[in-house]
């Protein structure tokens, strides 16, 4: 309710109103749990322990002349640190906000994926439960509608994020843990990395892979990203990042191994979309569907255009 009230206030002439409001959100948020423990808390420590810059506590101070004050180190504003989130049995490994700010989605090794109100923290509905195993990766859709996770049970697994329920089955064909997971732009496609070293996309309506694994990785595929267009897929693992063409009959994969870079300027630079770009080892482009390698572009001199 304190939030609708808030926002209520906001652009209606009632700007200091609002400014005050907000300032007793963050006053309840720091101070809810000890003083719901104790009422006197509110006079004993919250009005002490408050920052001096707070419109609430300026006002009420001036009422309770009496009360303990800080006598060095004290706070000028509100800590950085806005609302603890607590429900995860587990570490929490991966978080990310909903496109329009007002919830947090959380995965952890208790095997859940769970919805949070970004402004109140507190849970919405029940955690999402299927992954046999930790959840590693969790991202919501660009509209807000879903969520996807990956886990160490090897599946994708993609759920409604209003009603808490998993939509179709699970996204399978990773032999190995998967470590994360992303929606493209546009909503249609999920893309997936696993510790099998491989990198995969699947058709987020129909729940099936697209085409091939991208593969070149020679160790475990640890991030994994769209590009804003769409059209190319970035992934990271072990010393290296690789660049995938992720709209057309092409797979270009672009290297960078940290491991062979020198710095002595010697290092080699490749072609991606016709342009030269220094410090990458090689490109190397695929097609996708027999995984044949087509062409591999080495360039030896850093100063050289490839």
């Amino acid at each position: 309710m304190r939030f609708f009230v808030t926002q209520w206030f906001q652009g209606k002439g009632y700007e200091n109103v609002a400014a005050l409001a907000k300032d007793g959100v963050k006053f309840i948020h720091n101070f809810s749990i000890a003083s719901s423990e104790s009422t006197p808390h509110l006079y004993l420590s919250a009005l002490s322990f408050s920052p001096e810059d707070s419109l609430l506590v300026k006002d009420l101070r001036a009422r309770f002349p009496c009360i303990a004050k800080v006598a060095a180190g004290h706070h000028k504003e509100w800590p950085s640190t806005q609302i603890l989130l607590q429900g995860h049995t587990g570490n929490v490994t991966s978080v990310a906000f909903s496109p329009d700010g007002t919830r947090i989605v959380s995965g952890s090794n208790d095997n859940t994926v769970k919805v949070w109100n970004a402004e109140r923290g507190v849970q919405i509905g029940s955690p999402l439960q299927g992954h046999t195993h930790y959840v590693t990766s969790v991202s919501f859709s660009p509209d807000g509608t879903r969520i996807v996770s990956g886990s160490d049970d090897k599946t994708v697994r993609v759920w409604d994020a209003e009603r808490g329920v998993q939509i179709g089955s699970p996204l399978q064909g990773h032999t190995h843990q998967v470590t994360s997971v992303a929606f493209s732009p546009d909503g249609t496609r999920i893309v997936s990395g696993s510790a099998d070293k491989t990198v995969r996309i699947w058709d987020a309506e129909r729940g099936v892979q697209i085409c091939s694994p991208l593969q070149g990785h020679t160790w475990f595929v640890t991030s994994v990203a769209f590009s804003p267009d769409g059209t190319r897929i970035v992934s990271g693992s072990v010393g290296t990042m690789r660049v995938w063409n992720a709209g057309r009959d092409l797979r270009i994969s672009n290297e960078v191994d940290k491991n062979t870079s020198q710095s002595n300027e010697e290092s080699t630079c490749s072609l991606i979309n016709g342009k030269s770009i220094n410090n990458f080892n090689d490109i190397i482009i695929f097609n996708p569907i027999c995984n044949r390698r087509l062409l591999f572009l080495y360039c030896h001199d850093a100063n050289e255009r490839c």
